[in-house]
């Protein structure tokens, strides 16, 4: 007798994991000047490539403003009133999608810095994550910190100041209400303990009866012992005027456990000009990549990003703030 064997064998299921959408920064703009709204941090962690789709979801009352493209990486649009708009981005790898949000504020004209200013210590910082102790910014208690390094008021009483910190980006996988504790006074350290490996980017702002300041940025980097501690790191002045020349220096950036060269990626996070201002290269001094030369066209904030790699091992990016206007003393 001759019996007939079959065998069932199951198809492997396939896991996707949801891309992580990143619309940028929250930005300040003019009336009748364009915007950029800039998605290509967004990502994948399988590398799925990514489809991208704009909303404007609130806008000034009158405001007739449209997002154009509103399917690519890149979007923008004109704010012809002044007010705040909210753009909400959708970003999908064909299986499943992730949503953010920023806004931007519009002014009527183009004015000067506010009278309030704050900078963060230490803007980078590299947490061992089995270790955190022996990070620059441990805080003691197996977690790290981020202090106001400076406050100016020339204007506003200090009693009169709080500062508001908020999440820029978490890890993929770390849920955005990450416990971030701060005290009551505006000079208190903001602290958390990282979850999991990954770069976790706090913003902070001083808000004052009559003012509030430019939002400024610190990128805590939390790596586990496989990946280098890639400590990028931006130097260059904190504010500066319109068509004024600054040099951002990047050759303290540094990777503790490699002695191959770095290689150093520059861009431009946040653009208030619309695309008119572009890092340009400086070898001068320097090694092709590692300074770079800049020309403010507009007033406004403007981030710029570095991310710094040893062959194919990337760290995290350090974020760096210039506050630039027509008229600073």
């Amino acid at each position: 007798m001759l019996l007939a064997l079959s065998a069932c064998v199951e198809d492997p299921v396939a896991v996707t994991r949801a891309p992580t959408a990143f619309a940028g920064f929250d930005q300040r703009a003019v009336v009748g000047q364009e915007v950029a709204l800039d998605a290509t941090l967004s990502a994948d962690p399988d590398g799925d490539p990514l489809r991208f789709a704009w909303r404007m979801v609130t806008h000034p009352d009158g405001a007739a403003a449209r997002l154009d493209p509103d399917d690519e990486a890149i979007a923008r649009f004109v704010p012809d009133a002044p007010g705040v708009y909210v753009v909400a981005l959708t970003v999908s790898d064909g299986a499943r999608e992730d949503h953010d949000l920023l806004s931007v504020t519009a002014a009527a004209t183009s004015t000067s810095p506010e009278p309030l200013r704050l900078t963060l210590a230490p803007p980078a910082c590299n947490v061992p994550f089995r270790a955190p102790a022996e990070a620059r910014c441990a805080d003691g208690e197996g977690g790290v910190s981020v202090a106001p390094d400076q406050l100016l008021a020339p204007a506003t009483a200090p009693e009169d100041l709080t500062a508001q910190w908020r999440w820029a980006r978490l890890p993929a996988g770390v849920p955005g209400d990450l416990p971030l504790e701060v005290g009551p006074d505006p000079h208190d350290a903001a602290r958390f303990t990282p979850p999991r490996p990954g770069a976790y980017w706090l913003s902070a702002r001083l808000v004052g009866k009559q003012a509030t300041s430019a939002i400024a940025y610190a990128t805590v980097h939390v790596f586990d012992d496989a990946r280098p501690r890639a400590a990028p790191v931006i130097q260059g002045p904190a504010t500066a005027k319109v068509r004024e020349r600054v040099i951002l220096d990047g050759r303290s950036s540094h990777i503790p456990t490699s002695t191959a060269a770095i290689h150093h990626r520059w861009w431009l996070q946040t653009d208030p000009s619309g695309g008119t201002a572009a890092l340009v290269d400086r070898a001068t001094g320097c090694a092709p990549g590692v300074c770079q030369r800049f020309t403010p066209t507009t007033s406004g904030v403007y981030v710029i990003g570095l991310e710094i790699a040893v062959g194919t091992a990337t760290g995290a990016p350090a974020l760096f703030t210039l506050e630039v206007s027509e008229d600073l003393p």
